[in-house]
């Protein structure tokens, strides 16, 4: 995806991962709604608002077969990349999570672009936009 073609889509839930499900922050989907250039957040699911998502494979398998309904998939890796990835990735657009600005227990979602050094800010769904 070129990062030219991202919308912007905001979150609307901000619950740390200790919130109770229904409130757990929505990140992850307002960047998947961007990348994949919805209108809405709610053309994603939230799949972590289900009682066991966090740290259950079954949420990732979610995840992708939802993406391949959609003739989509996706790969997770860790940072920083193996240099053939990461030469692979560059300038493309991709999902980062890390440790949240916001809270100390979890994790919140952004876009970035894969630089030659490392990546760069796209879009942090938090409205504030820190």
């Amino acid at each position: 995806m070129k990062p030219s073609s991202i919308t912007k889509i905001a979150q609307t839930l901000f619950g740390g991962c200790d919130a109770p499900p229904e409130l757990i922050g929505n990140c992850f989907p307002a960047c998947m709604a961007s990348l994949l250039g919805l209108q809405s957040i709610d053309e994603v699911p939230h799949f972590y608002q289900q009682p066991d998502a966090r740290d259950n494979p079954e949420t990732w398998w979610r995840m992708v077969e939802w993406l391949q309904a959609r003739g989509l998939s996706m790969l997770c890796f860790e940072w920083p990349l193996p240099e053939h990835m990461h030469r692979s990735l560059l300038d493309a657009a991709v999902i980062v999570s890390g440790k949240s600005p916001r809270y100390d227990v979890g994790l919140h979602a952004v876009i970035g672009k894969i630089t030659a050094d490392s990546w760069e800010l796209l879009h942090d769904p938090f409205p504030a936009r820190l």
